[in-house]
């Protein structure tokens, strides 16, 4: 899936702007520990569970990530799109209080 518009008005420009991170998702190279985790940091702190968005434009990284559901101490569950159970772990977004975490098939 490509990035597509979410804003309509006449300062978001006609082309995505550049995108390192989904650039590097969308090569064939295989991602290394920590670029997993800094990916997974931006996504979380920015919409969240799997889409980017940056100047009116969304950057979808759902379909290179798999889907989790998770369990917080005082939370509760909530279900999140991770490359894997440890980009959960390392983020201190959602790190705290983790009680279990099972992926979904899909």
């Amino acid at each position: 899936m490509k990035p597509y518009k979410f804003v309509f008005h006449d300062r978001v420009p006609d082309i995505p702007p550049e995108n390192k991170n989904y650039e590097l998702v969308q090569s064939e190279i295989k991602l290394t520990r920590n670029q997993k985790d800094n990916i997974f940091h931006c996504i979380q702190g920015n919409s969240g569970n799997g889409y980017y968005k940056h100047a009116g434009w969304v950057f979808p990284f759902y379909h290179f990530m798999k889907t989790y559901l998770v369990k917080y101490n005082y939370v509760g569950w909530q279900e999140i799109k991770a490359f894997d159970k440890m980009c959960i772990r390392n983020s201190w977004y959602t790190n705290s209080g983790i009680i279990k975490i099972i992926e979904l098939k899909t």
